[in-house]
């Protein structure tokens, strides 16, 4: 580690879309010096020396001349192999969602975090937007929550289902927001474009009466962000594209009269996500999104996966063609509630 004084000499692990957001994040960052960028692909590297010139590019991670800190930004199947090595080497990380494919992946990486003290934040970006917090402070005690998270294919992803790749977001968001154990899970699956689920929905039942309805997809032709939360006196929409959320609460002295409140959300939770994983190297400190929390969450996500029916068959037997996935989920839906699923 430098001295307090010193930047934190960091690097980007894979140069994707996501990857290059997270250079540029490190190299305006004042606490920061943006020492490598690391992709086996030599066109990216050369992308990425016209748009960083003077920050050397590698294929490789030079166990011998670690980072302080670094970003992991490679497909979701490689996110612990790029990992392990470079928390063996002594480097705090920022690793991009769903963290690791497999819960127990995630605690062999906790393990080794904890080992040598290092700090391993795990890139969930809704954390980061005043979502969660304004939803926590107005909305304590939800009974309903729907999230809606849907997106047209961007080929990239493809190497997990829907279920990491999207959904992951809103199981770490509900399991922020419910503070009770999940008792049941049911959900329902479609493969469209990958040879993995690329449309879901799950609905999970928790001990204290609360249910979660989640729907994701990426082959949908408009692009859909949105938490509505349900308790037994107000409501809440988060549009979490746009950054505002809407609350509405039943007035006690007026039957049917609801209040609006209006809340704007933070613009860059990129940035804050980052502000705060330097924050927590530079303190000695634990980081506000943990690896026990992407645990919890890629936990819930393998049972979520385990517990989906495919309804490809029930898909291609109706009447009625489906122009787009919106169609599908919204016949799926009413399909499982007709049939008492």
């Amino acid at each position: 580690m430098p001295s307090n004084d010193a930047p934190l000499r960091a690097a980007v692990i894979g140069y994707g879309a996501y990857g290059r957001l997270h250079a540029r994040k490190y190299r305006l960052h004042p606490a920061v010096e943006l020492v490598a960028i690391v992709d086996r692909d030599a066109t990216r590297l050369r992308l990425a020396a016209r748009e960083f010139p003077g920050v050397p590019g590698f294929e490789r991670v030079d166990p011998a001349n670690p980072p302080d800190i670094a970003s992991i930004v490679v497909p979701a199947h490689a996110h612990q192999a790029s990992a392990m090595p470079l928390l063996r080497a002594g480097s705090h990380l920022l690793i991009e969602k769903p963290f690791t494919t497999s819960a127990r992946a995630a605690r062999q990486l906790m393990h080794e975090a904890d080992l040598r003290h290092l700090v391993l934040q795990p890139g969930y970006l809704e954390r980061f937007n005043g979502t969660i917090r304004e939803l926590q402070r107005h909305l304590p005690a939800p009974r309903y929550i729907e999230a809606r998270r849907l997106t047209s294919w961007r080929g990239r992803g493809g190497d997990v289902s829907v279920v990491l790749d999207l959904m992951i977001h809103d199981i770490d968001m509900v399991l922020a927001l419910v503070d009770a154990p999940i008792t049941d899970i049911q959900a329902r699956g479609v493969q469209v474009v990958t040879g993995h689920w690329d449309v879901a929905n799950a609905r999970l039942y928790f001990a204290n009466g609360c249910i979660a309805n989640l729907t994701a997809s990426r082959a949908s032709p408009a692009p859909e962000r949105r938490l509505h939360v349900f308790t037994d006196d107000a409501c809440a929409l988060a549009d979490l594209s746009s950054g505002e959320i809407l609350v509405h609460r039943r007035d006690p002295e007026a039957a049917g009269v609801m209040t609006e409140h209006r809340y704007a959300q933070l613009h860059d939770p990129l940035g804050a996500e980052i502000d705060a994983f330097v924050a927590a190297v530079q303190n000695h400190a634990p980081p506000p999104v943990s690896g026990a929390d992407a645990c919890r969450a890629l936990e819930v996500a393998e049972r979520i996966v385990e517990a989906m029916e495919d309804d490809a068959d029930l898909l291609s037997n109706t009447a009625a063609p489906f122009t787009d996935s919106e169609q599908a989920i919204a016949y799926l839906l009413e399909h499982r509630q007709s049939h008492g699923h």
